[in-house]
């Protein structure tokens, strides 16, 4: 979770509009696709608000760029989390692991900071553009039924 998906998401929802208790972001890549997850917890009243919200923040950054600062804030978080998934024995087999059942090089994390350190605001604004795609999202929810 992180980076400026949840950065945004967290400002927006938790702490300018109350709508949510928490909320999550992972991106997560394989040779044959990605995924975007966002979960959050918020009441039933508020579902199709928050759903909304995300979708706004999401065409937002397709439409303009992010700031230095919040892209700055982003990539020391992927790279923060890249060098503590690496502290442990467990924590690096496991990443050997999933690199290896994704069909993706062992060299992977390497390759992937060296890519995220040199993102330009302009570059993140052109994948979510291309990617992401705010209007075809599954929605899941568990508990009562949304209003």
């Amino acid at each position: 979770s992180g980076g400026f998906y949840a950065t945004r998401l967290e400002n927006e929802l938790r702490e300018k509009r109350g709508l949510v208790y928490d909320i999550n972001a992972s991106l997560e890549s394989s040779a044959t696709g990605s995924e975007l997850e966002i979960t959050y917890g918020t009441s039933a009243a508020h579902v199709s608000k928050v759903r909304g919200v995300i979708e706004r923040i999401l065409w937002d950054l397709a439409a303009q760029p992010v700031s230095q600062a919040e892209l700055d804030q982003a990539k020391n978080f992927l790279l923060n989390q890249m060098i503590l998934s690496k502290t442990s024995y467990g924590g690096i087999a496991g990443e050997l692991l999933e690199c290896s059942l994704s069909g993706l090089p062992l060299d992977e994390p390497i390759t992937a900071a060296r890519t995220y350190n040199q993102l330009t605001a302009q570059q993140v604004q052109a994948a979510v553009a291309q990617w992401i795609r705010p209007a075809g999202f599954v929605q899941v929810t568990r508990g009562p039924i949304p209003r």
